[in-house]
């Protein structure tokens, strides 16, 4: 089954039984940037001097990613990817999370902390991890030991674990600047796509300036 890299961010980036994982607290920028990422590779945004702008309206098919091509067709003007990341999280997490609940990939529980306030949990509908979560998993295990390099793809979603510090959940075990180092040691992915390259550097920066300002007690 293909998924989007926003999907498999966020199954990284939830613990088997269904909850956030404790290095999640910017998971919302990071499924942000995955959008942005699957937008760029579709040929729906370009960058334009340090902005993003829309070269293609016409929807992907992708429920997540079109609802992200919408939000920034209203915009009707060029944004920076930092502004892109700030505005696309609002709701993305829920939107993601019931994309996988349809696919049959995670199930929703429902339960009540301290028996008064709502929570839903969302663990896997198989026995184990959902098969394109142990996908993603391998792919970045084997790039992470030197067996295979990644592919753009896999580099992307490894991009996105950096650079919103969910290094724990997706590398368990390894610490953050081996896995950092070892990323770095890639170099550039190897789109063919000039636009994609140069929006996913934007990406990066941006991604890069709004977790520092998070780290560092700046307001949503």
């Amino acid at each position: 089954m293909d998924i989007n890299l926003a999907e498999e961010l966020l199954l990284l980036a939830y613990q088997d039984d269904g909850s956030p994982a404790p290095d999640s607290s910017w998971l919302d920028y990071g499924l942000a940037g995955a959008v942005l990422v699957e937008l760029a590779v579709a040929g729906r945004v370009a960058p334009v001097q340090g902005r993003l702008r829309v070269v293609d309206p016409t929807p992907t098919g992708d429920q997540v990613v079109d609802r992200g091509l919408a939000q920034i067709v209203s915009a009707r003007t060029e944004v920076s990817a930092q502004d892109l990341v700030a505005r696309l999280r609002e709701g993305l997490r829920d939107a993601v999370l019931d994309q996988l609940v349809g696919r049959g990939l995670l199930r929703r529980t429902e339960e009540r902390v301290l028996w008064i306030f709502p929570t839903s949990r969302y663990p896997s509908t198989s026995a184990d991890q959902a098969v394109p979560e142990l996908d993603a998993r391998r792919r970045l295990g084997l790039a992470l030991d030197g067996t295979a390099p990644p592919d753009p793809r896999t580099h992307a979603l490894w991009s996105l674990v950096c650079g919103t510090g969910l290094i724990a959940s997706a590398f368990p075990g390894h610490p953050p600047e081996e896995v950092k180092r070892r990323l770095a040691a890639f170099g550039e992915p190897r789109w063919g796509d000039r636009a994609v390259r140069e929006a996913l550097a934007e990406l990066e920066i941006a991604l890069a300036a709004t977790t520092t300002v998070m780290m560092m007690g700046g307001s949503d």
